[in-house]
């Protein structure tokens, strides 16, 4: 009897330690302790804008692939739109190389009807083949070709502001206003497009000395693989990588955006420390994560709580992009997207 005992107890914890191995390399689980471990160092400091480099843990090494920039260079990515009649919310992309390519959201597609950018990160295998992917319009009012017919890549990202209000309230419309609020307070009203308000010599000139005060951020701080963004006395972000080479890579990309958040602010002074910085992550290592379909490769999660939301996208158990905002007490409610066969502003 006694033996008989003991095996049903054995059987028992047998059976029980895939499940308990399973949890414990959960995606999920993975997620939090990156955003847990992550190490924050000094901040580097620009006028009212101070950014915070990261050291990201890595449990597991990221795959080789190239970035968006890279695999347009080598002629490795189809972007156009899903039709010759379009959608605004969707866009047909394929990746024809041998290497696995990543696009981060928020990263500005130009040409075909209108530019756009991706609603999430995108990790698209080799020879992919044509793929769908959703998308927000940030240039109200084209719809028309006026050049090439496939999407081309802008040196810089979303703003701030546009990235959270896409993430927080899920809505083209919030998109838009987003992009006609920014445009407003730099004073620029010569288009519709968020990509063209960076390159205005007014805006540029406004932005160009963050720029160059930070510009070698990475080199400076060798390890890091991620930032903490905030201006003034509030935080407006975190971008965190897995790999460094994306840090670096999209680092020109970034810095023009989140100067471009500065550049509109008052205060005149960056007025946050190491600790909140790094209260931030801590904080937002126990938000609730949702599991979302992506069209890629991956675990897409959209993460949401304390205040805050945001995104992150792993592969296996290797983090690939990882961003939070704040969430604007003025912002609008989630609100589903309309359905991809309405169009806007034809």
């Amino acid at each position: 009897m006694r033996n008989r005992l003991i095996l049903a107890l054995l059987l028992l914890v047998c059976a029980a330690l895939p499940a308990q191995a399973e949890r414990k390399t959960s995606p999920h689980l993975t997620l939090e302790t990156l955003l847990a471990g992550a190490r924050v160092g000094p901040p580097e400091i620009h006028g009212n804008l101070a950014v915070f480099p990261v050291t990201v843990p890595k449990p597991s090494a990221l795959a080789d692939h190239l970035n968006l920039d890279a695999a347009l260079n080598r002629q490795a990515l189809k972007l156009t739109e899903v039709s010759e009649s379009g959608s605004v919310n969707r866009v047909l992309v394929e990746n024809t190389g041998k290497v696995p390519v990543f696009i981060m959201a928020g990263e500005i597609l130009a040409g075909a009807k209108q530019d756009r950018v991706l609603q999430d990160d995108l990790w698209l295998p080799a020879l992919s083949g044509p793929v769908e992917v959703a998308c927000y319009c940030v240039e109200r009012g084209r719809w028309s070709y006026t050049g090439d017919r496939e999407f081309k890549s802008r040196p810089v990202a979303g703003n701030l502001a546009v990235r959270q209000s896409a993430r927080t309230n899920n809505s083209q419309m919030a998109v838009w206003s987003a992009v006609a609020e920014t445009q407003a307070r730099v004073g620029f009203g010569d288009s519709t497009a968020l990509g063209e308000t960076f390159e205005a010599p007014a805006v540029r000139r406004r932005i160009e000395g963050y720029i160059q005060a930070l510009g070698d951020l990475p080199k400076r701080h060798p390890q890091a693989s991620g930032f903490v963004v905030a201006v003034g006395s509030r935080i407006l972000a975190a971008d965190l990588f897995g790999g460094r080479t994306d840090a670096v890579a999209l680092w020109p990309k970034l810095l023009p955006s989140y100067a471009l958040e500065a550049a509109q602010a008052e205060s005149q002074k960056a007025g946050v420390d190491r600790e909140a910085a790094a209260r931030f992550l801590r904080e937002a290592a126990s938000m609730k994560t949702t599991t979302r379909a992506t069209p890629g490769e991956g675990t897409l999660f959209s993460l949401e709580g304390r205040g805050r939301v945001g995104s992150a996208l792993l592969l296996g158990r290797a983090l690939v992009h990882a961003e939070v905002f704040p969430r604007s007490e003025e912002s609008m409610p989630p609100q589903p997207l309309v359905p991809i066969q309405r169009q806007y502003d034809r």
